[in-house]
C-alpha cells in the first residue's frame, strides 16, 4: 500500500512538472465563461469595477455586491452605457453580516441561478501603527478581509461541489508575503486568506471534485482605491502602481486557465522564493530597497477612516 502511494505521489509530481513545462511553451487551454453567473464583491471599488468590465467582455452574467450603493450603481451604469452590458444585477450587501450574505445568495439562486464563479475582492485597510489599532479597527479589517470569505464560500461552495463545477477566486496581496509597518491589520488578514484558501483547495481535492477550482491572486500595489492612503503613509510615489484594467485582465485570464496561484506582477513569485532561503535581515534589505519604504513615523495620522478596494 505504501509502495502504491509512493508511485502515485511520483506520478502526480511528474504530471505537474509536465503541465508546467508545456504551458510555459504553449498557451494553456481556456474555459468558456459565456453565460456563467459571476459574483464580484466590492464591485463599486477600483479593482471590482475593472473586474466587472473584464468579465462582461466574456459574456458573463454579473452579480455586483457592494456595501456602497452609490459606487456600485456607478459600476452598473458604466457597464450599461459604455459597454452595452445588460446581463447583471447590482445588490447592496454588507459582507460583514452573515445573514445578509445568505439572504442575497438565496435571492440569486431563486431569481437567476447557481453562481459558478465567486470573486472575493472586497477589502479594507486602516493604515495605523500596530500599537494604535483599536478593537474596532481590527474587527472591521478581519470581518471584511477574512471572515466574509467563510460565509460567502459556505453560501455558494456546496452547490458547486454538488454540481462538480465552479470557481472560487480570492484577491490577496503582496502584503500576504511580507509584513510592513502601519499595515499590521491588513498584512495579517492577507496572510490568513492564503492559508484559508489553501485549506479550501485541499478539501475540494480530497472530495475528488475536480470540476471546482480555486485561484489565489497575489496582487501588487494598485493605482487608486485601497493603495491611495498606503502611498501617503508607507510606500513612496516612485513605486510603479498597477493599472486596475491590467490587473483585471490578468485575473480573468487566470480564472479561465484555472491557475492556482496568480502573481501580479510575476516578480512577487521570485520575491517569495528569495525570502525562503535568504537570512531575514538580507531579505529586509532587499525589500527596503525594492519598495523604498517611507519612514511611517513622518506621516502618522490616527484619525483616518479605513480605505476600501
Amino acid at each position: 500500500m505504501a509502495c502504491i502511494s509512493f508511485f502515485a505521489c511520483v506520478y502526480r509530481i511528474i504530471m505537474a512538472f509536465t503541465r508546467a513545462i508545456v504551458f510555459s511553451i504553449f498557451p494553456a487551454p481556456k474555459k468558456s465563461i459565456n453565460d456563467e453567473i459571476v459574483l464580484i464583491t466590492g464591485s463599486g471599488g477600483v479593482l471590482g469595477r475593472a473586474l466587472a468590465i473584464e468579465f462582461s467582455k466574456y459574456g458573463a452574467f454579473l452579480c455586483l455586491w457592494d456595501i456602497d450603493e452609490v459606487e456600485n450603481q456607478k459600476t452598473y451604469e458604466l457597464l450599461s452605457t459604455q459597454y452595452n452590458h445588460r446581463r447583471m444585477v447590482a445588490m447592496k450587501v454588507d459582507i460583514t453580516i452573515p445573514e445578509e450574505i445568505h439572504r442575497a445568495a438565496e435571492r440569486i439562486r431563486l431569481d437567476i441561478g447557481n453562481v459558478s464563479i465567486v470573486v472575493q475582492n472586497a477589502g479594507v485597510v486602516t493604515c495605523k501603527n500596530v500599537l494604535d489599532l483599536n478593537q474596532e479597527d481590527i474587527k472591521r479589517t478581519f470581518n471584511v478581509n477574512v471572515i466574509s470569505h467563510y460565509h460567502i464560500n459556505q453560501a455558494f461552495l456546496p452547490a458547486m461541489i454538488e454540481r462538480h463545477y465552479g470557481h472560487i477566486v480570492a484577491i490577496a496581496s503582496n502584503c500576504a508575503l511580507f509584513g510592513l509597518s502601519h499595515l499590521g491589520d491588513y498584512c495579517a488578514s492577507k496572510f490568513a486568506i492564503i492559508g484559508y484558501m489553501e485549506c479550501v483547495e485541499d478539501e475540494i481535492f480530497r472530495s475528488k471534485c475536480s470540476g471546482v477550482n480555486t485561484t489565489i491572486v497575489i496582487l501588487g500595489p494598485l493605482k487608486g482605491g485601497l493603495n491611495k492612503r498606503v502611498t501617503e503613509i508607507v510606500i513612496p510615489d516612485s513605486v510603479n502602481f498597477l493599472p486596475a484594467s491590467f490587473c483585471a485582465q490578468r485575473i480573468v485570464e487566470g480564472v479561465i486557465t484555472n491557475q492556482k496561484f496568480l502573481y501580479i506582477p510575476k516578480f512577487y513569485r521570485l520575491l517569495e522564493f528569495v525570502k525562503s532561503f535568504l537570512p531575514y535581515d538580507a531579505f529586509k534589505a532587499i525589500l527596503s530597497y525594492v519598495l523604498n519604504v517611507h519612514d511611517p513615523n513622518l506621516k502618522r495620522n490616527r484619525s483616518r477612516k479605513p480605505a476600501r478596494l
